[in-house]
């Protein structure tokens, strides 16, 4: 099992090898491609103007209502000073969220940018929406999401349990590879340099048959 920031290093890793490597169809590596055809042009690629609003608008919403007490989502409770003039009972909201990271969320507002809202308790530990989901189908759910020590304990539970798991994986992975070496092993030996001796020779073929079958071997019968 790999954390979040692992498969996040794999990725870049992969992508970064993918560029450097001969594409086949381009007869070329894709980053000597790229540098190629955009060295030719009078301009560079075309950039979003605002990142921050470019990586907003992939992150997933929710539509909540934003009431005195903040903002509510997954249980946990969003407050700031400035959302209290965003308090309007009668209306959801669309709030913007990151699943890697519930340490805050983002309520969209119609003539600027969007509202970076924190936790409510800034002692509370950062998690992810998987590693709350986990909290949640534990014994722990019966419990108050919002205090911060129990949320650490509960985190530090799961992530024990996933050592635990991670553990077993890797125990079959290794069982695996080794079944596979075993098999490989036996595809590269040698073929055996004696030669296969018959168990029944032509001289016994009569004595061995069962009658019937000799009757059907000596004297076929006749179809037509």
């Amino acid at each position: 099992m790999l954390t979040l920031g692992e498969v996040g290093a794999f990725l870049l890793e992969d992508i970064h090898r993918y560029h450097r490597k001969t594409h086949r169809s381009l007869g070329r590596t894709p980053l000597s491609a790229w540098e190629l055809y955009w060295g030719q042009q009078v301009a560079g690629p075309r950039l979003p103007k605002d990142v921050s609003r470019f990586r907003l608008d992939f992150l997933p919403l929710q539509r909540r209502v934003i009431g005195r007490e903040g903002i509510e989502l997954f249980g946990l409770r969003y407050s700031c000073a400035a959302l209290a003039q965003e308090v309007d009972l009668g209306r959801k909201r669309v709030v913007r969220y990151d699943p890697r990271d519930l340490s805050r969320v983002y309520l969209e507002q119609s003539h600027c940018q969007p509202l970076a809202v924190p936790l409510r308790d800034p002692s509370t530990p950062a998690l992810s929406l998987w590693e709350l989901k986990a909290i949640k189908r534990s014994k722990m759910s019966a419990h108050n999401m919002e205090d911060p020590d129990l949320l650490r304990r509960a985190l530090a539970e799961a992530s024990e349990e996933g050592t635990n798991v991670s553990k077993l994986k890797r125990n079959r992975q290794a069982a695996r590879r080794d079944a596979w070496r075993n098999v490989e092993q036996l595809t590269d030996s040698p073929p055996p340099n004696t030669s296969l001796k018959p168990t029944l020779v032509s001289n016994d073929l009569d004595s061995a048959l069962h009658p019937v079958a000799r009757f059907l071997v000596m004297d076929p019968p006749g179809f037509g």
